[in-house]
């Protein structure tokens, strides 16, 4: 379990989950409460104190520092190997801790991503495709803030049936979250005040002659390359209600399509 930064490192008592066998079978329609209660117990999941924590991650030495991102620091740490126990550094299983800190950008990257998946119609990683092409966020990295290539990375199923200064602001806006500096990345505030005026945005691209051009420059690029036609001939992506898991985040970038 993670410990915030904010909490002053109070000690808390651990607290041990007991066994699943304990819940009780009789009730068939169980109150919230009760349900919740048996969620916690069915799932076994061990609670450490801030100071259990530091003591496993030798008290967060610079040399156990793994990485930093937007939640904040992540540790190395020790702990049992057929236990939950902090043990000396260099024995037992190795376990990354995290330090969760309420003052930083945390998780933007990952809603990023999930913009940018919405967007392309795109895996994170997909290694059906070419090898330049596997990792989504390196592969779309390039052309996010360029608006005159930022098309490429629009999801062709859409035929052009998405607003220009939508998908640019959203393309702008994935940049920003999925930037290597995590400090650098917007307020979850900022992200909303982005995307919240886009629903009334009606500039479809089909009528752009950018993005026609774009279009016949794509054709001509997969006639040139095979292997890049099988990946791109997809099933045409329908804005019709209730046909794609994608279909209500980019509805909200061209509100003048049919519903």
């Amino acid at each position: 379990e993670t410990k915030s930064t904010n909490d002053g490192g109070k000690d808390k008592p651990a607290a041990l989950v007991s066994d699943s066998a304990t819940a009780s079978k009789a009730d068939s329609n169980p109150s919230p409460s009760k349900a919740f209660e048996d969620l916690k117990i069915s799932s076994q999941l061990r609670k450490f104190t801030f100071n259990e924590l530091r003591s496993a991650a030798s008290n967060f030495q610079p040399d156990g520092l793994l990485g930093e991102g937007g939640f904040g620091r992540v540790y190395k740490g020790w702990i049992e190997k057929y236990g939950t126990a902090p043990v000396k550094p260099g024995t037992g299983l190795t376990v990354a801790v995290k330090m969760l800190s309420h003052d930083r950008i945390q998780g933007h990257k990952d809603f990023g991503v999930v913009l940018l998946e919405i967007m392309t119609g795109r895996r994170t990683m997909d290694k059906r495709r070419p090898a330049r092409e596997q990792n989504l966020v390196e592969w779309a990295r390039p052309y996010l803030g360029k608006k005159r290539q930022f098309y490429r990375i629009i999801d062709p199923r859409l035929h052009g049936n998405f607003s220009v200064k939508g998908a640019q602001k959203v393309a702008e806006l994935v940049q920003a979250c999925v930037g290597r500096n995590a400090k650098a990345r917007p307020l979850m505030s900022e992200v909303v005040a982005v995307l919240k005026p886009l629903v009334d945005l009606n500039d479809i691209a089909s009528s752009s002659a950018s993005f026609r051009a774009m279009t016949k420059e794509r054709a001509a690029s997969i006639a040139a390359s095979p292997t890049m036609e099988s990946h791109t001939r997809q099933p045409k992506r329908s804005i019709s209600r209730g046909s794609s898991p994608y279909l209500q985040p980019m509805r909200s970038l061209s509100p003048g399509s049919e519903p």
